[in-house]
């Protein structure tokens, strides 16, 4: 049997028969046409013990979200796409002079903007523009 690749086993996902088969420790990787390199590779992914604990939180305030804005450089790429932080950064402006149902409509739309990330990391999904 010729060497197969990960990508034919795992897909673009890993949501295959034999990603399945690999996280319950049942997979048989000797007539899989692996390479040795490859077999040792899932050996030691088989071999992780105990339940995955993330210790990253899955949201992220609006607070966090706005500090994070505030810290980064205006052209600092935001996602694939190559979207900046500028029109982010245009809804940070709060003032006591400026008109407040401008500011609430900022804070209003920075939630929609917060909401959308959240669903995004609790769904481990990527945004796409």
């Amino acid at each position: 049997m010729q060497n197969r690749t990960t990508r034919t086993l795992l897909g673009k996902d890993s949501f295959t028969k034999f990603g399945n088969e690999l996280l319950q420790d049942t997979v048989d990787l000797e007539n899989l046409g692996l390479t040795s390199l490859q077999k040792i590779y899932f050996k030691e992914v088989k071999k992780q013990l105990g339940s995955l604990q993330s210790q990253l939180s899955y949201t992220i305030s609006i607070k966090e979200m706005i500090n994070r804005f505030k810290k980064w450089r205006e052209q600092t790429p935001t996602s694939p796409c190559s979207r900046h932080l500028r029109h982010y950064n245009a809804l940070l402006t709060f003032d006591d002079e400026r008109d407040k149902e401008l500011d609430d409509f900022n804070v209003e739309i920075l939630t929609v903007y917060n909401t959308i990330i959240n669903a995004a990391l609790t769904l481990c999904t990527p945004l796409t523009r």
